[in-house]
């Protein structure tokens, strides 16, 4: 659940989440959090520092603090993806 402290973290959030195509999670934006975002089906793009990536089953995305980043559903299909992201203890 995000927001629960660890020994190494002040927060942490790990989830599965999916959208329908033509739809973003959110526009890109940047944070303190460390993220990892594993695609599980679907396809789309990733929005890194004014990059757009294309992106498909398997793909393993990460973005560190103060990253430029989102995802979008440009596919035809859902997209699933597993989502990690902490802030680190001490990290501004």
């Amino acid at each position: 659940a995000e927001g629960t402290p660890t020994a190494g973290t002040s927060s942490m959030l790990v989830a599965e989440l999916e959208f329908l195509p033509g739809k973003q999670l959110q526009p890109p934006h940047r944070h303190v959090n460390e993220e990892f975002q594993y695609v599980i089906s679907g396809s789309g793009t990733w929005h890194l520092n004014g990059a757009d990536i294309p992106l498909q089953q398997g793909d393993l995305m990460y973005a560190k603090p103060g990253d430029l980043h989102g995802i979008a559903n440009t596919g035809a299909e859902p997209l699933r993806f597993f989502v990690v992201k902490w802030i680190s203890q001490g990290a501004p």
